[in-house]
């Protein structure tokens, strides 16, 4: 009797436990927002999607790239910085949505994790656009599908160059070799119902409202 017991408690524990299996929790590296603060108090989330694709946003700063699990392991390639990759080893998540991430270096971070992601940012093309703040256009830009675009004031060309995008992100390289003139490139916040959207230089230095023309 004493092993019959035994044997039916076994399986009756085993048949509690499935559910639970079937039921497994986030894990790190899943689609969601991961939130943490610099030393500073700086908020800094790292939103992943579906797709793989992720964004940075660290204050103004944004950074956009890619991440890829590889066991309990997390690791992120960010644009621009192609030939980096940096790789993190994650503890569970436990209940509230915390875990630990150590990177390969030793550092080890407390993370919050949200199954909850943001609006893919606007992705430019070819067209015209106003730029300015929230209630004044300072300018427009025309972006050709050859991958030129030239910059108007009042109607007058004031400057032209080369123009790519990746999804959200867009970078212009102006002609000329001035300091004024470097390659610089943007993030896409997501556009609203007329089209407009903000975007960010990537070291957080400006950030403009972008308003697509009609023609």
């Amino acid at each position: 009797m004493r092993r019959w017991l035994l044997a039916a408690t076994a399986v009756y524990l085993t048949a509690c436990g499935s559910p639970a299996e079937e039921a497994a929790g986030p894990e790190a590296g899943d689609p969601g927002t991961y939130t943490r603060n610099l030393a500073d108090g700086t908020p800094v989330a790292l939103i992943i999607r579906e797709d793989g694709t992720l964004l940075r946003v660290a204050g103004r700063q944004m950074d956009t790239g890619t991440a890829r699990k590889d066991g309990d392991r997390l690791c992120f390639t960010f644009a621009g910085d192609d030939d980096a990759e940096y790789c993190w080893t994650n503890g569970p998540i436990r209940p509230g949505g915390t875990f630990e991430s150590t990177s390969d270096e030793g550092e080890t971070l407390i993370i919050t994790y949200s199954p909850e992601v943001p609006p893919k940012g606007a992705s430019m093309g070819p067209g015209r656009y106003s730029v300015g703040d929230e209630t004044t256009a300072y300018g427009e830009t025309q972006i050709n599908p050859d991958g030129t675009y030239t910059d108007f004031n009042d109607g007058k060309e004031v400057g032209s160059g080369r123009w790519s995008a990746d999804g959200e992100r867009a970078c212009f390289d102006p002609q000329g070799d001035e300091d004024h003139q470097k390659e610089r490139c943007w993030v896409n916040g997501p556009a609203d119902e007329n089209g407009r959207f903000l975007t960010s230089r990537e070291d957080g230095s400006a950030a403009y409202f972008v308003t697509p023309i009609e023609e």
